[in-house]
């Protein structure tokens, strides 16, 4: 079953799979959960556009002499992306941009059922000669990273375009000010800080009433299933689609030239609302 008014989507992952918030060029929207990427995907496949707050474009190199400059937890696999977007938020809201398991890491997670934090880190210390190893995070969300690298790898031309954002970075470029949150996502006064910047963007999409879609995800799913930052972070992903589609997305890195030789290297998209005093 898909939804053919929906046209821009934010996805999160959380407890119960992923969660997906959907709108249409109106003042329509939809919210999904589903256990697999693939099937909210298929749930939402007449969108133009779908944003995931999930890494895409993965590290193959083991290491790159033009990182070590880079302040991050781990230089040597560190993303230009993840740099700009721990730069763009400053301190403390920086520590909510995971350095990136690189491929190599990934895919030996994936095939090792015994692995574990511990024992991912020492493998990614010696045989790939990093300093210092991924947060444990960063660690937990590897098979959801490897779940939308094998989508991307198998999905057909019709499917909606699929990019990386940060929650984080567009919860600033969206708020009064494009201030980055002052409060962390899993306290009380951090949600209400989003919630209160999910009403002020949603002005600038078609008076859209975020507060009813956040109220009936409540109503739908329990918090062991999705948590309340799930619902939020969808939601701002899917504002930011719908906004960024009409208007024009920014992104980080700003400057994507590089050599043609290589691959493009990985971007998050934002759209940034003009600073309102």
């Amino acid at each position: 079953m898909t939804d053919s008014a929906i046209k821009y989507v934010g996805v999160d992952g959380c407890k119960a799979g992923w969660i997906g918030v959907g709108l249409d060029d109106a003042s329509s929207s939809q919210v999904n959960v589903c256990g697999k990427f693939g099937d909210l995907l298929t749930h939402f496949g007449d969108a133009c556009v779908v944003l995931v707050d999930m890494p895409i474009g993965l590290s193959d190199i083991t290491h790159d002499e033009t990182c070590t400059k880079r302040r991050s937890p781990c230089d040597e696999i560190a993303r230009i992306c993840d740099k700009e977007a721990r730069d763009c938020l400053g301190s403390p809201r920086s520590s909510s941009v995971f350095t990136t398991p690189p491929r190599p890491l990934v895919n030996k997670v994936i095939k090792d059922p015994t692995s574990e934090y511990e024992k991912a880190n020492r493998w990614l210390k010696e045989q790939l000669g990093c300093k210092r190893g991924i947060t444990r995070q960063a660690y937990n969300i590897i098979p959801k990273i490897n779940e939308v690298e094998k989508h991307l790898e198998t999905c057909g031309s019709d499917s909606p375009t699929i990019r990386e954002a940060h929650p984080e970075v567009c919860f600033m470029a969206l708020s009064k000010g494009n201030q980055p949150m002052s409060q962390k996502k899993s306290t009380r006064k951090g949600v209400e800080e989003r919630r209160e910047t999910l009403r002020h963007c949603a002005r600038h999409v078609d008076g859209l009433d975020v507060g009813e879609i956040y109220e009936k995800a409540r109503r739908e799913y329990t918090k062991s299933q999705v948590a309340d930052d799930d619902i939020l972070d969808a939601l701002i992903l899917a504002i930011t689609a719908k906004l960024g589609c009409q208007n024009g997305f920014r992104r980080l890195p700003e400057d994507l030239s590089h050599d043609c030789k290589k691959p493009k290297p990985p971007e998050m998209v934002y759209y940034a609302i003009p600073n309102e005093k």
